[in-house]
C-alpha cells in the first residue's frame, strides 16, 4: 500500500546486515539504497538513506560487497525516481565506496571472472518495459583492486550490424501509431520507460528483433494488451529501430516472419 508512490510502512525499505559468526553479534546494518527520500513530499526533510525495497543478490569479495538494486518486477519502485544503481560496499563497516548506474534493476547477484589477465564484473538486468539482459564491467587496465571508481564497461565482442529492413514511409507510418498507442506511457520521444539511447541498448542489444515485436504484441498497451494488429507492432517495431539509429533500406517489412534470424546490433557513434 502506498500514499502517492510513497509506501506506508515504516523505512529503511531494505538493509544490509554483517553478522560476526564467531560470537553471533551484529557488526554493522545500514539501508540499500536510497529509497523514496528525494520524493517530492521528502525531499526538504533531507533525509539519509531510506533503502530501496526488494530482495538483490549480493556479490562478497575478499573486501568488498557488491549489490544492487532489485529489479522493479515484482517489489516495484516503492518511490523511487530515478535509475537503479550497483554500489560496492566496504565490507568491514557498511560504508558505500562507491556506486554506478544500471538501466534498469538487478535479477540476481553479479558475478566475477578472470578472462586474458582482466577481471570482470557482470549483472544481470531486467524490468517492465526493458526486457532482460546483462551489463559488464572491466576493471581497468593497471587497477590493482576491484572498486567501481576503476570499472568501465566492458565491450562487446564481435558486434555486428542490423541490416536495413525497413523503409522510411513505414518508420513514418510506425510514428503515428507510437505517438497514439505508446507515448503516453513511453513519452513522445520515446524516453520512458526508455525504447532509445543507452537503457534501451543496454537490454536489446545483441537480442533478436522478433523479440522485441514479441513483447510488444503480447503484453502492450498495458491496459489492453494483445489489441494490437501484426501490421501495426511490426511498424512500431521499425519506428523503434528509427528512434535508435537503424538505418532504413527500400524495401518493407511485411509481416513478423520477416523479423526471423535478425538481431538488434547497436550502431556505432
Amino acid at each position: 500500500l502506498s500514499i502517492d508512490g510513497l509506501p506506508l510502512t515504516k523505512p529503511p525499505y531494505s538493509r544490509l546486515t554483517a553478522v560476526n559468526m564467531n560470537t553471533g553479534t551484529r557488526v554493522w546494518s545500514v539501508p540499500n539504497g536510497d529509497g523514496p527520500r528525494n520524493h517530492a513530499l521528502l525531499k526538504d526533510l533531507n533525509l539519509g538513506p531510506l533503502g530501496n525495497p526488494g530482495r538483490p543478490v549480493a556479490l562478497v569479495t575478499k573486501t568488498l560487497l557488491f549489490v544492487g538494486d532489485s529489479s522493479d518486477v515484482v517489489f516495484g519502485r516503492g518511490g523511487i525516481y530515478g535509475p537503479a544503481k550497483l554500489r560496492a560496499y566496504d565490507k568491514a563497516t557498511g560504508q558505500v565506496i562507491a556506486e554506478t548506474e544500471l538501466p534498469v534493476g538487478t535479477t540476481g547477484g553479479p558475478i566475477t571472472y578472470v578472462a586474458g589477465g582482466r577481471q570482470y564484473i557482470v549483472v544481470p538486468i531486467g524490468g517492465k518495459g526493458y526486457g532482460a539482459g546483462w551489463v559488464a564491467f572491466a576493471v581497468a587496465p593497471g587497477s590493482e583492486s576491484i572498486s567501481l571508481t576503476s570499472l568501465t564497461p566492458a565491450p562487446r565482442v564481435g558486434n555486428g550490424v542490423t541490416p536495413a529492413i525497413y523503409t522510411d514511409a513505414q518508420a513514418r507510418r510506425g510514428e503515428a501509431i507510437f505517438q497514439k498507442s505508446c507515448a503516453t506511457c513511453h513519452s513522445q520521444g520515446g524516453w520512458g520507460p526508455p525504447l532509445r539511447g543507452n537503457a534501451f541498448w543496454s537490454s536489446w542489444d545483441g537480442k533478436p528483433v522478433r523479440s522485441l515485436y514479441s513483447t510488444i504484441i503480447s503484453l502492450m498497451p498495458p491496459d489492453e494488451p494483445g489489441s494490437l494488429t501484426e501490421r501495426t507492432v511490426v511498424d512500431t517495431v521499425v519506428y523503434i529501430l528509427k528512434m535508435n539509429r537503424l538505418p532504413a533500406g527500400d524495401k518493407e517489412v511485411k509481416t513478423a516472419g520477416d523479423l526471423n534470424g535478425i538481431e538488434l546490433r547497436r550502431p556505432e557513434p
